[in-house]
């Protein structure tokens, strides 16, 4: 239902159709009705909107009544169950099951290691090795917009978060757990980067703000981590394409076409989207990555 949600925002921001409104507020509750985890997507939602009237200004006036409705959806389909919920009597028992469980107490945590861990109670025991591969290369092709100092900054930080996997205990100080600065300035600096496309930035967003709250925020993610995997897949789908296309600029042998990218997802990781049609201007697909098939699809836009 989140994945639905989001199809139906980012075609409420490309297609100006309010009506998209109305179905990403229904199914983000019902979303959030199911389980507390949606939380986690908000922020996505709120960045898409945000870019929508960041970059059409002049149709505040007429989008605000659209928007204001849409909240009120969301907003009272939520209270219906989450009101009744949290003022139950036993909702205590819930309390200290996230608190004993779950959250924890501590302020900060470090369960970067949980991915891997969490790959091993699957026989696709390349997952996250794979998708780690595919984010290095994706992160790397779009740090190249700054040159030299890019590259300086992202082997840098990859040096850092090596560190937090490699040496975790070095990483608290004064009891307070630090193992998240370097990935929150690579994801603030990825956010930064001038040429790389709202549509990126998006997907980026819906896998490390999931990603980042349940290794860095909670005592045990569990298996919980896996929302942020359908992110995370797409980012290596397009990164997959990306150096499939790489590789055969030399011989100019056929480059894959960027339909492939809903369907390498389930060959990455244990998500399998939905299928897309070879034709580029598919909703699901983000339009402006898919230019011809020979153009990269990770330069963002000029």
């Amino acid at each position: 239902m989140g994945r639905a949600g989001g199809l139906a925002g980012y075609r409420y921001i490309k297609e100006n159709r309010f009506s998209f409104l109305f179905f990403t507020a229904l199914t983000l509750a019902v979303s959030l009705i199911a389980h507390p985890n949606v939380l986690l997507y908000l922020p996505v939602f709120v960045y898409l909107i945000w870019q929508k009237l960041r970059a059409e200004p002049e149709i505040w006036r007429r989008q605000w009544p659209w928007l204001a409705a849409g909240g009120l959806i969301f907003a009272g389909l939520t209270a219906l169950f989450y009101v009744p919920y949290l003022t139950d009597p036993e909702i205590g028992l819930v309390y200290q099951y996230f608190a004993s469980e779950r959250v924890g107490e501590a302020l900060l945590y470090n369960l970067v290691w949980n991915i891997f861990v969490e790959d091993t109670l699957y026989t696709t025991y390349y997952h996250a090795p794979v998708l780690v591969a595919l984010l290095a290369w994706l992160l790397g092709r779009h740090f190249a917009q700054w040159g030299w100092r890019g590259w300086v900054l992202l082997i840098g930080l990859s040096l850092a978060i090596i560190s937090t996997v490699a040496a975790p205990a070095a990483w608290i100080i004064a009891k307070v757990n630090l193992a998240f600065v370097p990935y929150a300035l690579l994801s603030l600096a990825f956010m930064a980067l001038p040429r790389t496309s709202v549509e990126i930035k998006t997907i980026f967003l819906w896998f490390s703000l999931p990603l980042g709250a349940l290794v860095f925020l909670a005592k045990d993610a569990s298996n919980h981590i896996q929302i942020a995997y359908t992110g995370w897949a797409l980012l290596a789908a397009l990164a997959l394409v990306d150096l499939w296309n790489y590789l055969n600029i030399a011989d100019n042998r056929k480059t894959l076409p960027p339909s492939t990218v809903y369907r390498l997802p389930s060959t990455t990781g244990r998500y399998c989207c939905l299928p897309c049609p070879r034709r580029p201007a598919h909703p699901l697909l983000p339009v402006p990555l898919l230019r011809r098939p020979g153009d990269n699809l990770l330069a963002g836009q000029a």
